[in-house]
Parts: C-alpha cells; sequence; structure tokens
C-alpha cells in the first residue's frame, strides 16, 4: 500500500509523570482485497519515543476511517499512566470523543 497522508494533529498526553506531546497520522484508507484499511500512526507514545502503526478496517473506506480513529482514541486512552489528553486546551477531549458517547447528545443542545 503507498500511503497518502490525509490528517495530523499534536496532542499532549498528561500523565501520573508529567506531560508529553504526541503527533498522530491518519492515512487515507485504501481497499485491502474486499475491505478497506486506513492505517494511522502515533509518536511518542512509547517510552523509547517510537512509533505506534495499526489501521481500522471494515467493508468500505468511510468505516475504516471511523475505526481508524476510534482504534486511535482507544490506544491512546489505554496508555498504561494516562491522566488525560487535551489539543488547544485542558479539557478539549481533543476532538476524540467516541462515537456513540451518550455525553454528545447533551453536547449538541
Amino acid at each position: 500500500m503507498s500511503q497518502q497522508l490525509i490528517a495530523t494533529r499534536q496532542l499532549v498526553l498528561r500523565t501520573v509523570n508529567g506531560e508529553k506531546l504526541l503527533e498522530v497520522r491518519i492515512y487515507k484508507p485504501e481497499r485491502v482485497q474486499n475491505d478497506w484499511a486506513a492505517v494511522f500512526e502515533i509518536d511518542g507514545l512509547g517510552l523509547d519515543g517510537s512509533t505506534y502503526r495499526h489501521q481500522g478496517m471494515q467493508v468500505d473506506s468511510f468505516g475504516a476511517l471511523v475505526q481508524a480513529i476510534d482504534l486511535l482514541n482507544s490506544k491512546i486512552r489505554s496508555h498504561s499512566s494516562f491522566a488525560s489528553m487535551h489539543w488547544l486546551e485542558a479539557g478539549d477531549e481533543c476532538g476524540l470523543r467516541r462515537l456513540g458517547d451518550p455525553s454528545l447528545d447533551s453536547a449538541q443542545g
């Protein structure tokens, strides 16, 4: 697969040991046999600064992209010393609130 980058974002991960900067990248979904895959990468999550790379897979490109974003969010939140994360300011959820989260309904006004 030749990867075409479609989105990047820098996030601040607050852990019990302080803050660290993460960079996330999402690549354009591509067909893989009968399914679609959307690759994502997270820089700075590991202790050694390595890049975590994974993909969302679904039956269409939209589903693969949504799954990649959800998996990215879950991977960061499952970090062993995760306390919180933000993008522009503390409490902004990084724009990564989970789809189907009941708190989204009340935020719609």
